[in-house]
């Protein structure tokens, strides 16, 4: 009986877990829905923002066209990593991809999961912040980011500002991406450009400027809900995996306890055929 009771409770303390991992399934999964359904707003936003620029580039003087030369040697890293644990080795690949950094690079890591591994690697961090743990935080973190950016700009420039983000695929897969933020190449929204010269208020210069700041924020509120999604994924399968090791070990359980119940039954069985037969002899 002791033995059957051991297995009994644990019995019930797995299926316990495998509900537990279940809700944290069924919340990854939804996450991953919501972020999916977010990028392609915000894709086309970034698109509008793209056409805007091009628009107020093709009114700039001829000799205002080229922008200022930045000879900073310091280059800006942002890493959009993972809050929470249990999404596997989501935050050690995305670590792994900026370990060649160089001495010059300042380190901007979002996620407190990420920010910790690159200290116990003994990375220089410059500046981190949690990363969001819901989609509707996603903009409040990209603005976080943008205002340190702006911070660290007002302090002198850098050389360039790249981003790192896990790109989330088809099946769940994901790819960790660099994209560079800044130097913004205006050349490259030429392709937006149609229709005629925009009316504006406000000198294309500083029309421009605003834009772009506008357009680095949209950039880094894509950047941060691909992570998002690609970190839920991760999770998702990670969850699917722990179940299926839950349900193997709750069927070996459950084999031992009817091995366990067939014994006792069999014992009990073989003890009344032995009292039967010792009062038959008397």
């Amino acid at each position: 009986m002791e033995r059957l009771s051991e297995i009994e409770a644990r019995i019930a303390s797995f299926t316990q877990l495998e509900d537990v991992i279940g809700v944290m399934r069924s919340l990854a999964a939804t996450r991953v829905q919501q972020a999916q359904d977010s990028l392609p707003a915000i894709r086309s936003y970034s698109d509008t923002i793209g056409a805007a620029i091009a628009k107020a580039e093709s009114v700039l003087p001829a000799d205002a066209n080229g922008r200022a030369n930045n000879h900073s040697a310091v280059h800006g890293l942002i890493v959009f990593s993972g809050e929470h644990g249990f999404c596997g080795a989501f935050n050690e690949k995305l670590i792994e991809s900026i370990s060649d950094s160089t001495p010059t690079t300042e380190l901007y890591i979002v996620g407190t999961r990420g920010a910790a591994l690159a200290r116990e690697r003994r990375m220089a961090l410059t500046w981190s912040t949690p990363m969001a743990t819901s989609i509707g935080s996603v903009p409040g973190v990209a603005h976080v980011v943008a205002e340190a950016l702006y911070e660290r700009f007002s302090r002198g420039g850098m050389a360039d500002v790249v981003m790192v983000f896990a790109r989330y695929g088809r099946h769940g897969h994901s790819t960790i991406e660099r994209e560079v933020l800044l130097p913004l190449d205006l050349g490259r929204f030429r392709g937006f450009l149609t229709g005629p010269a925009p009316l504006s208020n406000l000198a294309p210069g500083v029309l421009i400027d605003r834009l772009i700041g506008e357009y680095l924020f949209a950039q880094l509120v894509r950047g941060a809900t691909e992570s998002f999604a690609s970190e839920n994924a991760a999770r998702v399968a990670l969850t699917q995996s722990a179940r299926h090791a839950i349900e193997g070990k709750l069927e070996n359980l459950a084999g031992e306890q009817r091995q366990i119940r067939q014994q006792e039954i069999t014992s009990e069985i073989l003890e009344v055929i032995g009292g039967s037969e010792a009062l038959a002899q008397r």
